[in-house]
Formats: C-alpha cells, sequence, structure tokens
C-alpha cells in the first residue's frame, strides 16, 4: 500500500557470474539502479543436502507514474546463494521503498540485511534470532547512515532457506505465498500477513505507542474519525487506515511495519520482523516473494493459479505481472512497481516429513479471522494451524493447454489475418497513448527503436536466421503486421519481409529523402524502412528491413500450445474492438486492458527467449 506520500524504484543488474542457470559458484545476484522498465533473470540453484534443486525467476517493473514520469523503480531485490559458504543456504529477499529517498532506503536494506545476517555465527543454530537481530541492526544503521529516512523507508519480505527449511521474515505489506498440492487441487499458503492497521493485532499496537489510526477521508472531516471500523483490504483498499501523529498530518503510512521511517517509528512504525517456519515436503510446488503492486489486486490463491498454468516459471511472472498492471488501470490511474521472485521446488523427495509441519515463530500468525487484499476469500488462522478456507478463483476451472490439432495453427493464422484488418479500423485508442505510457510498458531498447526511431546492431537479432511458421506482430501493441510466409533470407543482417498484411503498415517518406519509413498502423510505432528494386526474386521486388526490437513472433505448431493460447488472446482483443467499434466506445475501452495485458506477456515472452539464447552463448 505504500506511504501516503507516495511510491519510488530500482532494478537489478545482470549475474556477474554469467551462466546462472547453472550456480556452481557462491553469488549474490541484486536489483538496484534507475529508470528501467522492465528486467527478469532465471537459474538453477542446488541444495545437495537434500538432492533437490530451487529454480528461481525474477521479474522487476517500474510502474506507470503519469504525474511523476521520471519517478524511478523503487523495488529492488537480493538473491543471495551459498550464505557462510554453505551450497545449502540461501536467501531470497524483495524491498519495496516509499518516500523522496525510498530508492535510496530500498537498496540499503537490500545489501546490509542479507551481510549482516551472513556475518552472524548463530544463523545455522537460531535463524529466527538471527533474522530478528539483522532487521534490528539493519534499521539502526540506516539511521545512522547519510540517508534521510525520516519520512522514507522500505518494507521487506525475505525468504531464508536452509536445506529443506524455509525460515521467512516480514516486515510490511508485501507478501510470500507458498503453494502446496492437496489432491487434485493446488492451494495457497501464506508464508507472511500483511502488517497493515487492517490487522487488528497491529491496529491496536500502534495505538498503544501514540498513533491516530485514521484515512484520508476521517483526517479530513469527510467521514467520522471516531468510527474505528474499516472493513477489509479488499472493500476500504481505495481509502486504507493509515498512522498519524497526534498533533499533525503526517506520516500517513498505510502499514504498522517498516525498515527506516524514523518518524513513524516514534508512533509505533518497527523494524522488528515477523518470522515463520516451513518444513519443506514433496506436497510444496513453489514459492512466491512480491511486493505489493502484485497483491493489491490479486488474491495469493489468484497468484498460485497463474503460476500452475505454466511450466515455465518466466511465462508465470510475465502473465501475473500483466495482469497485476492491468488491474491497476483499472482502479486507478497509475500502476505500482511490480517485482516477483518465483522459486521452483524440484525434486524433493523427503516424503517422510508431514506435510503440515509448519511452525510459527514470535507469534507471526495473527489469531483472527483474515480477509486477503484484492478478494473476498478468507481464511482462519492461529498458530500452529494450517486451515484453509479458500475461494475458488477465476482461473481454477480453466483447463490446461492441449496440444491442437495439426490443422488448428492454420485456422488461427486465417483468423489472426481478418483480425488484423479490424484491429486497424478500432483501435486508434492504442494510438493515443502517451509517450510516458510507452516508456512504462515498453522496455528501454523498445522504446528506443519502436517510439524514437532507432536502429539496432546488425546481426544482433533472433529473428534474422528464424524461419518457423506463424504470425509476426507488433511488440508495442500486439497488432498482426507479417506472414512467416512472406519472410526471406535477405543476408542484410536484420529480418526481412516481402510483404505485409493488408493495411497493417503505413509508410512514409524518410527526412533524408532517401528512403521510406515504415510503422505500425494501429501504434505508429517505427518498424523500419522498406526498399524496393534490389533484385530480390520476391512476388513484390520489396524488402521489408525490420527492426528486431519491433517484433514479437507466434508460432504454430502442435507443440506450441502457449503460442497458440496467445494468439487466441490477440484474436479475442481484435474482435472485442470490432464489437466495441459497432457497439460503441465505452465497451472498446473495458477491453483495452485485456490488449495491455497481452502485449505485455508477449514482450515479456520474448525477453525470456533472449536471455535464454545469451546464457547459452
Amino acid at each position: 500500500m505504500g506511504c501516503v506520500h507516495g511510491k519510488c524504484c530500482s532494478r537489478y543488474p545482470p549475474s556477474s557470474d554469467g551462466d546462472n542457470r547453472h550456480s556452481r559458484e557462491l553469488y549474490t545476484l541484486m536489483g538496484d539502479g534507475k529508470h528501467v522498465t522492465t528486467d527478469r533473470c532465471i537459474g538453477y540453484i542446488p541444495v545437495p543436502s537434500h538432492n533437490y534443486r530451487l529454480e528461481y525467476s525474477v521479474l522487476t517493473q517500474r510502474g506507470y507514474y503519469p504525474e511523476s514520469p521520471d519517478k524511478e523503480n523503487q523495488d529492488s531485490y537480493c538473491m543471495k546463494t551459498q550464505i557462510q559458504g554453505n551450497p545449502n543456504v540461501h536467501f531470497f529477499g524483495v524491498f519495496d521503498g516509499h518516500g523522496q529517498f525510498g530508492t535510496q532506503c530500498s537498496n540499503f536494506v537490500k545489501n546490509r540485511l542479507v551481510e549482516i545476517l551472513s556475518s552472524d555465527p548463530t544463523l545455522l543454530e537460531d535463524p529466527a534470532k538471527a533474522y530478528h537481530a539483522a532487521f534490528l541492526a539493519t534499521n539502526d544503521e540506516l539511521h545512522r547512515s547519510d540517508i534521510d529516512d525520516s519520512m522514507s523507508g522500505t518494507t521487506a519480505i525475505t525468504v531464508l532457506v536452509i536445506g529443506d527449511t524455509l525460515y521467512v521474515a516480514n516486515v510490511g505489506d508485501s507478501r510470500a505465498v507458498i503453494a502446496v498440492k492437496k489432491g487434485n487441487q493446488v492451494l495457497a499458503d501464506d508464508l507472511s500477513y500483511d502488517q497493515t492497521p487492517f490487522r487488528q493485532d497491529e491496529c491496536e499496537r500502534v495505538k498503544l505507542c501514540g498513533a491516530r489510526v485514521l484515512s484520508v477521508d476521517q483526517v479530513e472531516g469527510l467521514k467520522d474519525p471516531n468510527i474505528q471500523s474499516w472493513g477489509d483490504e479488499e472493500t476500504e483498499g481505495g481509502d486504507p487506515p493509515r498512522l498519524w501523529v497526534q498533533d499533525g498530518m503526517y506520516p500517513g503510512t498505510a502499514f504498522t511495519r517498516s525498515v527506516g521511517d524514523s518518524t513513524a517509528e516514534k508512533i509505533g512504525v518497527i523494524a522488528e520482523p515477523e518470522v515463520s517456519v516451513v518444513r519443506l515436503t514433496p506436497k510444496h510446488t513453489f514459492f512466491v516473494v512480491a511486493s505489493d503492486g502484485v497483491f493489491e489486486f490479486l488474491s495469493s490463491q489468484t497468484v498460485v493459479d497463474m503460476v500452475t498454468r505454466y511450466a515455465d516459471p518466466q511465462d508465470a511472472c510475465s502473465f501475473i505481472a500483466g495482469e497485476s498492471y492491468k488491474l491497476w488501470l483499472e482502479h486507478e490511474n497509475r500502476t505500482d512497481d511490480i517485482t516477483i521472485i518465483l522459486v521452483h521446488i524440484r525434486d524433493l523427495s523427503n516424503s517422510g516429513v508431514n506435510a503440515a509441519d509448519k511452525s510459527s515463530v514470535n507469534n507471526m500468525r495473527p489469531a483472527a479471522l483474515k480477509t486477503r487484499k484484492g478478494t473476498s476469500d478468507v481464511f482462519i488462522s492461529t498458530p500452529g494451524s494450517d486451515v484453509y478456507h479458500l475461494a475458488k478463483s477465476d482461473f481454477s476451472e480453466i483447463p490446461p493447454c492441449q496440444p491442437s490439432a495439426w490443422w488448428s495453427g492454420y485456422v488461427v493464422e486465417i483468423l489472426v489475418i481478418i483480425a488484423a484488418r479490424i484491429t486497424m479500423a478500432a483501435s486508434t485508442t492504442v494510438a493515443e497513448k502517451s509517450e510516458e505510457e510507452w516508456r512504462a510498458i515498453l522496455s528501454p531498447e523498445q522504446f528506443r527503436i519502436l517510439r524514437q526511431k532507432g536502429t539496432e546492431l546488425r546481426g544482433t537479432g533472433e529473428y534474422d536466421k528464424f524461419f518457423s511458421d506463424g504470425i509476426y506482430t507488433c511488440a508495442g501493441c500486439g497488432t498482426p503486421l507479417y506472414k512467416s510466409t512472406t519472410k526471406f533470407d535477405s543476408g542484410c543482417g536484420w529480418p526481412a519481409f516481402f510483404e505485409g498484411l493488408p493495411g497493417a503498415i503505413n509508410r512514409s517518406p524518410d527526412p533524408d529523402g532517401r528512403r521510406t519509413e515504415i510503422t505500425c498502423a494501429a501504434c505508429g510505432g517505427h518498424l523500419g524502412h522498406v526498399f524496393k528494386g534490389e533484385g530480390y526474386s520476391t512476388p513484390t521486388e520489396e524488402r521489408h528491413c525490420r527492426e528486431e526490437q519491433s517484433l514479437s513472433c507466434f508460432t504454430f505448431s502442435s507443440s506450441s500450445s502457449a503460442s497458440l493460447w496467445c494468439s487466441g488472446v490477440l484474436l479475442a482483443v481484435a474482435f472485442g474492438f470490432a464489437v466495441g467499434s459497432i457497439f460503441g466506445s465505452a465497451f472498446a475501452i473495458r477491453v483495452l486492458p485485456w490488449a495491455e495485458a497481452a502485449a505485455v506477456m508477449v514482450r515479456q515472452r520474448r525477453y525470456m527467449h533472449n536471455n535464454l539464447l545469451l546464457r547459452r552463448d
């Protein structure tokens, strides 16, 4: 939820180890920096003591802030393997900064917390105690640093893996959740519980410390301040209860625990973590560590359902980010920063351990009925319990993708081609995006190419020598542009086509007067240039020289069910626009967020393939 004064951000560079898909050596992977729209990585971590491995995927994406276009991504993350040189001890953490200096606070805590934890000689003897000490020491160091944390700080959700046991420490309102197989279901079990005034125990604690707990409307006199009941985070998430000093309208935090926030610390906003412990079993399939940019509108169960649908963890992260982005824009005129660490638990076989062997440390679980953020499903949780009362999510009835018949690819291809013309006529909303909106949803390189008419280096893309059957779409808006049957090997070092789909591409003279630029007819994105009469034996005697970053490709084969599903999404969007053009713009506007989510997922899937190719090299 963050601070009433706003949110900011971070990024992570690639691992300095090079090939991090096989983590044979000690390394730390951290996210920091600024002005990065989206970044991601994947890799494996072996846990030899119990003969299993962790397969992780990370995605972090800067939020869209129309009133603060230069605002940084205040989320950061850290993954450190082989803590204290032990191959069975690994750390995962997500840090969500807030306030004017939230980025600095987030990065400081990301760095120091794991360093202090790693240097504690009692870590393996008493991990929970070491966790508490590390958080408090980090908080004290932040207060004494050069960073002004009087009205800034960061939340932190971290998971420490020691052998087959997870130690989860939480400060704030980000979240960790683990998936548990029960029969033919995969259920979400929260490993942390949001520390906000919605929790009665936390609300009473901060009041005893001198905090006023009021919503913004109550502080401004629009609602009765004596009514100390705010419902739940689903119904009152738009104006949540916040913490205020007795004689002022600050700090206004919507969480009750944080690292930093020295002013709010005086009214009970503490850095002491709640720690939970989970013994892993074969029934545990994966866990998710994510900032509240994900869980603001998605329940834990919905996130687990989304992950379950995808064999590839990067695809799962991409879909979750796209869905979160869509829901933010449906409810507000901005989006929060989004960071997800997804860790699959592979080949664990300690079947002798009870799957419900879960213990609570320091009264971690609130012994009360609690409604989860973003959903109406509730659960009753008492210390040491393992009780589930979960509502069925919208995704639980969706069957897994099945291989299609040999002819389905061609049917989809034909339908997408038809849909392209419909999309051209009805997608004016896409073309009306501001440059800041484009900057928020495109990667920096895509923005440079599509919106600033940049040029890529020759021979650096994967599509130049790629000739699978499919449809090539605009990486900016998802509009179908070319059939694979029109692609040919020109030897120029860039993808080449001799013909685009009718009406999908606009042409205009370049300012130099020598070349003809081609752009997407739907969003105006720069695609490259078209050349004629170069001697190629093609039906049109043309060469559409395409920029790699402006392309996405959907392939069609019996084994590419995920690609067919994506094509189906685009098809649905296209026909949605068509119906919108008939029945009114309001319907089209309601359909637009699905186009946003589909385009985000497509772009992120493509970058996953790029990352894999780079790592193989």
